[in-house]
């Protein structure tokens, strides 16, 4: 199994260009941070990983 950890430039990239959803179909399991989800300010760009994460195509992991 191949484990992706995205940053929020990732993200928010991915999302600009259209593609969060075609790259969460790719063969890896995706993942981001609490603390990149909370870096994200655009509500677009909030509620699209919000999405993802609620439908479970990115998982969220919590920092302690």
């Amino acid at each position: 199994m191949r484990f992706l950890i995205h940053d929020a430039s990732v993200l928010i990239d991915l999302i600009n260009g259209k593609l969060l959803e075609k790259a969460l179909d790719l063969l890896y399991t995706m993942a981001t941070t609490d603390f990149v989800r909370y870096e994200i300010y655009d509500p677009e760009q909030h509620a699209a990983v919000e999405r993802c994460i609620s439908c479970g195509s990115l998982q969220l992991l919590i920092v302690l």
